[in-house]
Formats: C-alpha cells, sequence, structure tokens
C-alpha cells in the first residue's frame, strides 16, 4: 500500500479497489467472464433428480393385537433386541411397545453394507421368532429408502 494525499491530509491506498476505479471495463468484462464460467459449470454439473442415498435404518415392526405394553415389551421387543444387539456395525437401538404394537428401529454406523445389514437383520428376527408368541403376526423388516418418497 502506498500513501496518496488529498486535501493536505494522507490516505493509505488499496491497489486493487484504485485498480477497480481507474479501470471499470477491465472489472466489467472480468465479472462478465466469471459469470459466465459459473453459468457453464452450473450447466455441465452431473445431476439426478433421484440420487441413490443409502439410509442406514432398518425396522423391525411386530402387531400382537390385545396385548398391554409391558406385555408386548417382553414377549416380543426384547427377545428382538437381545438378537439384534449381537450385530456389531449397530450404532443405537431404540423401541417402542405400545398396546398391541412393537416397532424397533436399527441405525447402523455410516458406510455399512445395507444389503449385508439387512440380510443380519432377518436372520436375527428368524432365530428370535420361536421366543415369540404364536398368535402375534409375522415381523416385518422395512429398510428406509428414498425410493419409497415420491
Amino acid at each position: 500500500m502506498s500513501a496518496l494525499k488529498r486535501d493536505g491530509r494522507e490516505f493509505k491506498e488499496f491497489r486493487p479497489t484504485s485498480f477497480a476505479v481507474d479501470h471499470p471495463t477491465s472489472v466489467l468484462v472480468l465479472l462478465v467472464i466469471i459469470l459466465i464460467s459459473g453459468l457453464y459449470s452450473y450447466a455441465t454439473v452431473p445431476k439426478e433428480s433421484q440420487p441413490d442415498i443409502e439410509i442406514p435404518n432398518v425396522a423391525i415392526n411386530t402387531m400382537y393385537a390385545g396385548v398391554s405394553p409391558e406385555d408386548i415389551e417382553s414377549l416380543i421387543t426384547r427377545p428382538i433386541e437381545e438378537e439384534i444387539n449381537k450385530i456389531s456395525d449397530v450404532k443405537t437401538l431404540r423401541s417402542t411397545s405400545v398396546e398391541g404394537f412393537s416397532s424397533i428401529n436399527v441405525e447402523f454406523e455410516a458406510g455399512v453394507d445395507m444389503t449385508e445389514a439387512l440380510q443380519q437383520v432377518r436372520e436375527k428376527v428368524d432365530i428370535a421368532k420361536p421366543e415369540l408368541p404364536p398368535a402375534a403376526e409375522e415381523p416385518a423388516i422395512l429398510e428406509f429408502s428414498f425410493e419409497n418418497f415420491p
């Protein structure tokens, strides 16, 4: 930065600003080039309307009509949870037991192969099935996916 004198006072000069003031056409041309480059980049960047994003979550829902939440917890939720806890890549396991319904949400670590994880969940649920009451409905295993949403 150099010093400028105006009206008897000394000011520090900021060269990029001084250049912009002294050469407005050059600045305008540079601005147009940057704008055209940005528009070209935006137009050529590949975009997907439905990207393939894996959500590392699986839900296990089981219905057993007319049974209290406490019984759902002990008869359905706990046996399935005990087996699911044996899977190595499980990050969190959350369950809800309400009257006649058990829901278990299994969240896996990021980067897990969801096809393999889903297969492990199916195997563990199959192991827990003999412990479930015979009148309970078959546990439904649901994989979360953006393909299921419009």
